[in-house]
């Protein structure tokens, strides 16, 4: 199932980036904020673990 998932919404990108949990937040943050100054866009999913 939650290969299926991850093959909806794409694998890992440049503006894209996945977390398994919300426990990885301060890391997350980091992240989202690298994305956005680069890119000016981007997404972060929260709950997607790569096998």
């Amino acid at each position: 199932m939650i290969i299926m998932a991850l093959e909806n919404i794409g694998p890992e990108t440049e503006t894209k980036e996945y977390k398994k949990s919300t426990g990885e937040l301060k890391e997350s943050i980091f992240s989202i904020v690298a994305i956005l100054n680069k890119h000016q866009k981007g997404e972060l999913y929260f709950g997607i673990q790569f096998p």
